[in-house]
């Protein structure tokens, strides 16, 4: 313990030291704020996490190239590991080691905005007729087949709202948790074309279509919605649509549910989340341990309140069991 306070000690006097070097034209404010609050504030804990001398120095190498501008942004981070300190994992080492500071530094100085490198690329897939208008420009994506689009955050967060290609009012998103079950509804927009057809020559089996039509976009969540999700969910709602959700029918899956309620700052209609289609499932039913069924306890109350929910949570603490969204028959 007096070892590491120690190092603490002495690693706050150098990086005093460097604050005054770093006084220079092309070294940017932030990283100056930077070194002069880890100067002040690196302690005992962050030396026992790893945070010592060196990482301290490394972070700085890091910051004066993020920071500057005229440095090329266009690289992997382990090819930018490589360019700073001749290691290709270093980068990711230091981040990880330096996440809990990094937590505590934008907290304490919020005008220090750090978009962290990382090896993590986020996207999401959503599909229907649909026109794409994006940030800065004047030419709309528009999806006139409704085909299925694979969307990355990178994207997604160049879209400013999305609209069906027919304009109407009460537009409906339907967000699906499982992929499987995507691919099998979210391709649906082929069969639009069908159900008119069979509407008009009145076979009467154009119901199992109707079901489908009501919705003007599909949105795959992947269970909890990712980073690409949440940005096409926001801007779903920004863009006025009501929000329908289908996922399992156990704990997890209403949370999901309450999650993109949540984002979209709206209510969220369930379909065939309740009890009528836990009854019908039964048979193929998964029993859930304890850790899953003690997660109703982070349902909130408006959650649910909702009839199709409140029906639903009854069957699932009665039976003890759960059922996946992948056996669901939605026509």
């Amino acid at each position: 313990m007096l070892r590491q306070k120690n190092e603490a000690e002495k690693s706050r006097t150098i990086l005093k030291e460097k604050v005054d070097n770093l006084n220079e034209p092309q070294t940017s404010q932030e990283v100056i704020d930077f070194a002069s609050f880890l100067s002040g504030n690196l302690g005992s804990r962050e030396i026992r996490q790893g945070c010592n001398q060196q990482t301290t120095e490394d972070i700085i190498c890091f910051l004066k190239h993020f920071y500057n501008s005229s440095k090329p942004k266009n690289i992997t981070t382990r090819a930018l590991s490589i360019l700073l300190y001749n290691d290709s994992k270093r980068l990711e080492n230091l981040l990880f080691l330096c996440a809990p500071f990094f937590s505590r530094l934008q907290k304490a100085l919020p005008s220090i905005h750090l978009e962290m490198p990382e090896r993590s690329y986020p996207e999401t897939t959503i599909s229907g007729k649909l026109i794409f208008n994006f940030r800065n420009s004047g030419a709309p994506m528009i999806n006139e087949a409704g085909i299925i689009l694979n969307l990355p955050l990178e994207s997604a967060e160049l879209i400013e709202s999305i609209k069906p290609i027919n304009k109407k009012s009460g537009m409906k998103v339907l967000t699906i948790e499982n992929k499987e079950t995507f691919f099998a509804l979210g391709g649906t927009q082929k069969f639009t074309s069908t159900a008119r057809h069979l509407k008009s020559t009145d076979t009467g089996q154009s119901d199992i279509y109707e079901n489908f039509m009501e919705y003007d976009c599909f949105l795959y969540t992947g269970g909890y919605p990712n980073r690409a999700a949440v940005r096409l969910i926001k801007i779903l709602s920004a863009s006025g649509f009501a929000f329908c959700h289908a996922g399992d029918l156990d704990p997890d899956g209403i949370l999901i549910l309450q999650n993109i309620s949540s984002i979209a700052e709206k209510s969220v209609t369930p379909v065939k989340m309740d009890a009528a289609a836990f009854d019908k499932y039964r048979p193929w039913a998964r029993s859930l341990d304890k850790s899953k069924l003690q997660q109703i306890k982070r349902i909130k109350e408006e959650i649910k309140a909702i009839s199709e929910i409140s029906g639903l949570l009854q069957r699932i603490e009665a039976t003890g069991l759960g059922i996946e969204q992948e056996i669901i028959d939605y026509r």
